[in-house]
């Protein structure tokens, strides 16, 4: 590495510290030092991106809904790293989160699926843009064995923790280590004496929900059925991989297919969206209350994702 690499990697550590320690002052001088060195790399932009959105909801300026990447450096390095994506959400289904949930300024969000905190960031820095107050909550087993860069002794929840932490929003985003029906199940149950903390009375209805955590037919509808239970009227539930021919995945679909179902369609409004990297996301607006409904899914509809399962994922 030649002395200019060395020059340019010390003012992006110290451009990178100065905006986590909210001196945006000497982290935009600091970027600049670096764009001064090497005029065409994208992190010294992405940093003064950053600051100056952050100095524009300081002041109480209105920001429009834009990249996210622009606003939090974590994401931004998240996003360059081979080991999260497929498993996250892409880049741009990212921003389709973040501008939701600045468009609709949701209070309480909750995420079903949290893998890397991709899309939890993405949500969480929106929170954090809006102002008000808003929180996530994110639902995850966290199984050690999904996470490739665990330090000596470091668990799953322990590493998702420090980069919500690095990302600075572990005062709007709350981690839950479970299995999501239940442990969003004891979240709102305020009998329940188990150490999961309840939610304030006032914000005590799920405003929107982002669910991609068990993509089985089964774990799916289970995820679903643990959030209507506490959706707010006109609360919104974002479904990812909603086409099974590119995620190799049934449960989306499968849900989607049961609601447009002549005896469900009055509780939910439903609008699938095809994306660019084919996987799917779908858009979910509660109308009404579920009525009693038989959600097992058929011998033959097991069958058929058992075998799409083991076709897409034999050789992975």
């Amino acid at each position: 590495m030649n002395n200019r690499e060395t020059a340019y990697k010390e003012h992006i550590a110290d451009a990178e510290a100065a905006f986590r320690a909210g001196d945006l002052d000497a982290s935009i001088r600091a970027a600049c030092c670096a764009l001064d060195i090497l005029p065409g790399e994208e992190t010294p932009t992405h940093i003064i991106a950053a600051c100056q959105s952050a100095l524009r909801v300081a002041s109480g300026v209105p920001v429009q809904p834009a990249p996210v990447f622009f606003t939090n450096l974590t994401l931004f390095q998240l996003q360059k790293e081979s080991h999260v994506f497929p498993g996250s959400v892409c880049p741009a289904a990212g921003n389709i989160l973040y501008s939701l949930v600045r468009l609709l300024a949701p209070r309480l969000v909750i995420e079903t699926g949290t893998l890397f905190g991709f899309s939890c960031l993405c949500l969480g820095q929106a929170l954090k843009d809006n102002g008000d107050g808003g929180r996530l909550v994110a639902f995850d087993l966290f199984p050690d064995k999904n996470y490739p860069a665990l330090a000596p002794g470091q668990t799953g929840f322990e590493y998702v923790s420090g980069i919500v932490a690095q990302a600075g929003l572990s005062d709007t985003i709350t981690l839950q280590q479970g299995n999501s029906p239940q442990t969003i199940a004891a979240y709102f149950d305020v009998n329940n004496d188990a150490t999961v903390p309840v939610p304030d009375p006032v914000a005590a209805k799920i405003d929107l929900a982002f669910i991609d955590g068990d993509h089985f037919i089964r774990g799916c509808v289970e995820d679903f059925r643990a959030v209507d239970k506490h959706l707010a009227p006109g609360g919104i539930i974002v479904l990812h991989d909603t086409d099974p021919a590119a995620s190799g995945w049934m449960g989306p679909r499968f849900l989607l297919e049961r609601l447009r179902d002549a005896k469900l369609n009055d509780a939910y409004e439903v609008m699938n969206l095809p994306t660019t990297d084919k996987l799917g996301m779908a858009l979910l607006r509660k109308t009404g209350n579920l009525p009693n409904h038989d959600w097992r899914p058929s011998v033959k509809e097991l069958a058929a994702e058992f075998l799409l399962h083991r076709k897409h994922f034999s050789g992975r």
